[in-house]
């Protein structure tokens, strides 16, 4: 279909990531998956600076860095091939990412590998404070009124009736509410959504997006 032709020019920000760890690296596995968490960084690094602009996945509008929430949306957002080589060339990286039509479009593919209601339960679920654990939680997420400063983090794939949560939205939600203390939270985004740490480290009181520390191995 026509309409699925425009996704050759967009890959969220861990394809990219991925794309230009296997271009630098395709027969060894282990520097490529090192090469990979450094990407991430990189990218969302040039995406909070204005460097690379990310785009919500199902309008394509930009997202303003310095919008509320802005931290959050640059964690599964998609970014323009075309920009991203433009920045693979003004780093001296030395590889090119090809664009090229998925099977599944980006957007749907990054929703799919969200955590369930019940993963996001059973992770965060023993850090809770006031006696609250996970089956209370799981009976928050799965509220059908739901609470506006929460579901804003749920989406349903298409084609998928079960909800899936940005986990840093749900930690945000709780430590604003005082039900997970921030180091409960970030203990329990450690162990069980490690390569989303970055994004709770970033957060602070103006919601604006700051830089991730990027690291080398």
């Amino acid at each position: 279909m026509k309409t699925n032709d425009n996704y050759a020019h967009f890959l969220t920000n861990v394809e990219a990531a991925s794309a230009i760890a296997a271009a630098l690296h395709p027969q060894d596995e282990q520097l490529r998956s090192q090469v990979d968490t450094v990407y991430r960084c990189v990218l969302y690094d040039a995406l909070c600076s204005g460097e690379l602009t990310g785009r919500y996945p199902d309008t394509r509008l930009r997202i303003d860095p310095e919008r509320l929430g802005s931290i959050l949306a640059f964690s599964d957002c998609l970014i323009g091939v075309q920009e991203l080589n433009a920045l693979l060339d003004q780093i001296g990286c030395g590889v090119q990412v090809a664009s090229g039509i998925e099977e599944q479009p980006p957007a749907a593919a990054a929703e799919d590998q969200l955590p369930t209601s019940r993963d996001v339960a059973e992770a965060f679920g023993p850090y809770l404070s006031e006696g609250k654990d996970e089956h209370w939680l799981k009976r928050i997420l799965g509220e059908k009124r739901g609470r506006p400063s929460l579901i804003k983090f749920r989406c349903f794939p298409e084609g998928c009736r079960t909800a899936r949560w940005n986990p840093v939205g749900v930690a945000k939600f709780l430590i604003e509410h005082e039900h997970m203390t921030r180091d409960k939270a970030r203990e329990a985004v450690r162990v069980h959504f490690l390569e989303k740490l970055h994004l709770l480290d970033g957060l602070c009181g103006t919601g604006r997006a700051s830089p991730a520390s990027t690291w080398h191995p």
